[in-house]
């Protein structure tokens, strides 16, 4: 009997509660009193619901067989809910005296309306607390929030998957606990002796860059930073006069020499107290207006064009010695770049000699826009021509007196690298297919060299992303992006100063470069490594990746898949120099056809060499020598017509990948409980990542949806996946677009009319995105089986009777492990809705099925 009373007093308890947290939030932010009245309105309203509903329950408690003890545990449920709506009464009663108490006449304008003021963010870390507990404290000492409001505010001030977000969710969010919560925070992050600690170890590490760094920091950027922390260190109560005996000494070895003699001078002068903490006090003062005259004296110098104006006259009773030359794609050219001129060509601030967008621009365009910028035709510079022009230069490629960019006999080299189209005008020219990838970098009329890349994930504890390095056993020292390290979360474990050496002897300045412990693995997560690499601003010029598909098809029928080929050719990141690239080899080299060197890292595989040189070829030999090499090749011949004939030069490593491919299906091979064979999907060594493939496979399978009712075999297909649905051949799996552990396959309908099956849905394991693998590129193929067949059919001619017997649906009777299964997925739609399967069985379409029946 009692059972639906209670049903009924869940329902109003679960309502009053709404309505009470609807009520708290209006009296928490800043709303208008009628909002405020209309949902304590409500609650008193959910309220009498509720006395209603414990009223009739409370009569059958009494009547029921319930003990004593249980019906006061019940009862005392009760209190909860008058507890909360007394101190909503009280919230409502406190905002009604102080709104009747201090009456204010409105304005008749229209105030602005402010950005609402948004929790601080609590990562855990002991240089954020300060800043958050002094905001998040007007949310704690609130009295007219109930602990499980607050504690509500605390979930939401913390960020996700950080350790002080862990502390508090292993607390259960109710109002006891919120004390606990707060108190766990402050022991870990908020403790004064701890945070006291932090801020002096600040000061140390100021201390430890003025006598290391040789690069000074500006006195504002030095007076900022030693305010912030003394100013969180007064706020502790550490400016007190047994303290600043050794605060004093800290600040004063902060300051560069220059201020520091500046400061002694004045203090003698002046005759100031020996008092530490008034020293202390003395010291930032004298700071604040050394900070305020150099703001004065900048101010003054560029109202009126002085500095400029000085510097331009340096220049011209200087003499200026440059050496243009072309910048190599190489590692050893590391450089960096700052300049504050404005380039003509690409409004960028660097040099006109070395920007990137004029490397692909003609000769007659970079002629034109320095005629109409003024400039002279020798350095590219303003405020003089080029027969007055004194600048020392000398060109790289023909060693005469003007800039590579305006070189002559670079201008008849590009145009001998287009050749005319005999059936065309003879005015009309195009580019060979070996013009579009060289650039000025590489202009030496030498073949391309293609340089050992490859891609592999740079991690950290809390971030990962793909990137290119460049193994360069040319280079002493490893070094990474600064930029890519900084947004990792890399912390810097010290500054190294260098001098590159480079190419024709000459050496760089000393640099300072921060040391990072960078982490790399592969892209299968077969192998991780960690070492030390020396941040750096950019390590070279942009890396073009190998698009030689002859080249890749020769790779590929050699088993070697190379990691960077997919994707954009973007910058390099991590550059792999002689102290780690001895570890990261394997040993394993295979040489190319056409000279080029293939090595194997525990990274992945990576090519090395010159290309052959095609400069001199014109389009149309081009497109002979290549329909004979497609004609003449032997193993293209059986790949295509399925003959069986083995390639003579097939190298053995294919083999060795063959045999393990073969020897991995065995070994995983086995009968599950419903009698059948199941085997794993034999997966390639080093593939690329593999997408989901989702866009594609549902934009095909609109198109086939559509085809299909336009043919009206729409339910005839779909009754053969219902089949197979039956028949256990493909499962029902949760949708879930967010992942990204699977596979998604395309499919379409094949119609034969006479066969046994008219209507066959047939699945394209090969469809991709540009540049992306597909799922046929992933997995191996295993050996030809098809080459046994003539020994097959000579021993079946030894006996005198021959028995035939065919397998029905011979590839749905072996069954997929359930780890490959998300791989085989695909889309189709039941009673307009999107569904998702997987296949349970080996799938006809995938370039393993042949290998694995």
């Amino acid at each position: 009997m009692t059972e639906p009373l209670k049903k009924r007093r869940t329902v109003a308890r679960g309502a009053f509660t709404r309505a009470f947290n609807t009520f708290m939030e209006t009296v928490c932010t800043e709303t208008t009193l009628d909002v405020k009245q209309s949902a304590f309105q409500l609650l008193e309203i959910r309220l009498k619901e509720l006395y209603t509903s414990q009223e009739h329950y409370n009569k059958k408690l009494f009547q029921s067989d319930m003990s004593e003890d249980e019906i006061s545990a019940e009862l005392e449920s009760d209190d909860t809910y008058h507890k909360q709506f007394i101190d909503a009464n009280i919230a409502m009663n406190k905002f009604l005296a102080s709104a009747t108490q201090s009456p204010e006449i409105v304005p008749s304008f229209t105030q602005k309306a402010l950005p609402k003021l948004q929790i601080p963010k609590f990562e855990g870390s002991v240089k954020e607390w300060l800043p958050f507990w002094s905001q998040f404290k007007k949310y704690h000492e609130d009295p007219t929030l109930s602990n499980e409001v607050k504690f509500q505010y605390l979930l939401q001030a913390t960020v996700e998957k950080s350790s002080a977000k862990n502390i508090v969710t292993s607390f259960p969010p109710t109002g006891d606990n919120y004390e606990k919560a707060v108190e766990s925070l402050k022991n870990r992050f908020g403790r004064d002796d701890l945070v006291k600690q932090f801020y002096v170890r600040e000061l140390l590490a100021l201390v430890l860059q003025n006598a290391s760094d040789t690069r000074k920091p500006k006195l504002s950027d030095l007076y900022d930073k030693l305010g912030s922390h003394l100013r969180a260190l007064n706020s502790l109560g550490v400016m007190k006069k047994d303290y600043a005996t050794l605060l004093y000494p800290l600040v004063e070895s902060c300051l560069p020499e220059e201020v520091l003699r500046a400061w002694k001078q004045s203090s003698r002068k002046d005759g100031l107290t020996t008092e530490s903490h008034d020293q202390l006090t003395q010291l930032m003062t004298f700071l604040e207006l050394e900070v305020c005259d150099q703001e004065t004296i900048k101010m003054a110098m560029t109202g009126f064009n002085i500095t400029a104006n000085q510097e331009g006259r340096k220049q011209l009773r200087g003499k200026q010695t440059y050496e243009v030359q072309g910048d190599v794609a190489t590692a050893n050219a590391l450089f960096v770049s700052k300049s504050n001129l404005s380039c003509i060509f690409c409004n960028g601030e660097h040099e006109n000699n070395k920007c990137t967008v004029a490397r692909k621009l003609n000769f007659d365009e970079r002629k034109n826009i320095v005629k109409r910028e003024k400039c002279c035709f020798r350095c590219l510079k303003h405020g003089h021509n080029s027969k007055s022009c004194r600048v020392k230069l000398s060109c790289s490629w023909c060693s005469g007196r003007h800039t590579l960019l305006l070189c002559e006999l670079v201008n008849k080299h590009e145009k001998s690298a287009y050749v005319s189209d005999g059936e065309s005008d003879t005015n009309t020219r195009r580019p060979q297919k070996t013009a579009k990838e060289n650039n000025l970098t590489t202009l030496s009329g030498c073949p391309e060299v293609c340089l050992p890349t490859a891609r592999v994930v740079l991690y950290s504890d809390t971030r990962e992303r793909v990137i290119r390095v460049l193994f360069d056993s040319g280079s002493q020292r490893s070094y990474v992006l600064s930029s890519v390290a900084e947004e990792l979360g890399y912390e810097s474990h010290g500054k190294q100063e260098v001098i590159h050496s480079l190419f024709g002897g000459q050496r760089s300045k000393v640099g300072s470069h921060d040391l990072f412990l960078i982490r790399l693995r592969d892209l299968n997560n077969r192998f991780a490594c960690k070492f030390i690499a020396l941040g750096q601003d950019i390590i070279c010029e942009s890396i073009p990746q190998l698009k030689c598909k002859p080249l890749l098809k020769e790779l590929d029928n050699k088993g070697i898949h190379l990691s960077d080929i997919d994707g954009d050719s973007t910058p390099i990141e991590v550059l792999i120099g002689a102290d780690v690239i001895g570890k990261l080899f394997t040993g394993k080299i295979c040489e190319l056809s056409n000279g080029l060197t293939s090595f194997k890292t525990k990274l992945g595989w990576t090519v090395t060499g010159k290309l052959p040189s095609t400069s001199q070829i014109s389009d149309s030999a081009i497109l002979l020598n290549a329909m004979f090499i497609e004609t003449a090749t032997p193993t293209d011949l059986w790949q295509l017509d399925v003959l069986g004939i083995t390639d003579p030069i097939e190298t053995v490593e294919r083999s060795e990948i063959d045999m393990k491919a073969r020897m991995y299906v065995l070994e995983t091979a086995n009968f599950n409980s419903d009698g059948r064979y199941e085997v794993r999907l034999p997966w390639v060594d080093n593939h690329p990542p593999l997408p989901t493939n989702f866009e594609i496979a549902y934009k095909r399978l609109l198109s086939n949806v559509k085809k299909l009712k336009g043919q009206n075999i729409f339910l005839e297909y779909d009754e053969i996946l219902d089949n197979w649905l039956s028949e256990n051949i493909i499962e029902k799996v949760p949708f879930s677009k967010g992942d990204l552990h699977c596979h998604y396959l395309p499919h379409r309908a094949v119609l034969k009319p006479g066969s046994t099956t008219p209507i066959r849905p047939v699945f394209d394991a090969s469809a991709s995105t540009p540049g992306k693998p597909s799922l046929n590129n992933c997995l191996e193929k295993g050996p030809n089986m098809i080459a046994l067949i003539p020994n097959i059919i000579n021993r079946f001619r030894e006996g005198k009777i021959g028995i035939i017997a065919d397998i029905k649906r011979a590839f749905l009777q072996i069954d997929v492990a359930n780890e490959d299964r998300d791989f085989l997925r695909f889309l189709w739609f039941k009673n307009e809705e999107l569904v998702t399967y997987r296949h349970r069985r080996v799938v006809f379409g995938l370039s393993c099925s042949p290998f694995l029946l």
